[in-house]
């Protein structure tokens, strides 16, 4: 799949989630302008991504109250390897704090075992010029490419 096929399959994967989700993502800045949370996460992550937001849903049983108690995604990345979720918490309960920290820290240990690129099998590899969870096949493309860039 070539750069513009991936990137078209990731973003349209991170509208569906956006969209089953939508009280998650709005939120609104001092001045009243909506914003969105920043996702940076690649295609592999995207499925447990998606389970954590449904967990989340779940948690604050938001099917019967559509209330998420003032929970708003403010960025999810992955940095160092690992998957990072900030959100804002301004308005939740120190009891439903300390319980969604546990969730996320669930999804955070689980993808470790997952490839960033694609979701299959992986493992964090440090060779590659950046810290990254990578399948076997995703870390050689990625060494092959480092070795074309820069002869190493």
């Amino acid at each position: 799949m070539d750069y513009e096929d991936y990137f078209k399959k990731h973003e349209e994967a991170l509208a569906l989630i956006r969209k089953k989700y939508p009280l998650l993502f709005e939120r609104y800045n001092w001045n009243g302008r909506k914003m969105m949370a920043e996702i940076s996460i690649d295609f592999g992550w995207l499925p447990y991504f998606d389970s954590l937001c449904q967990e989340i849903y779940d948690f604050f049983n938001v099917w019967d109250t559509n209330n998420v108690h003032g929970f708003k995604w403010v960025q999810v990345k992955e940095k160092f390897g690992g998957l990072r979720l900030h959100y804002d918490s301004k308005k939740i309960s120190e009891k439903d704090r300390i319980e969604l920290d546990k969730i996320m820290s669930k999804y955070e240990k689980l993808v470790m075992d997952f490839c960033e690129k694609c979701g299959k099998p992986g493992k964090l590899r440090t060779d590659t010029g950046w810290i990254k969870v990578l399948c076997d096949e995703h870390h050689q493309i990625s060494l092959e490419r480092n070795k074309e860039l820069y002869g190493k």
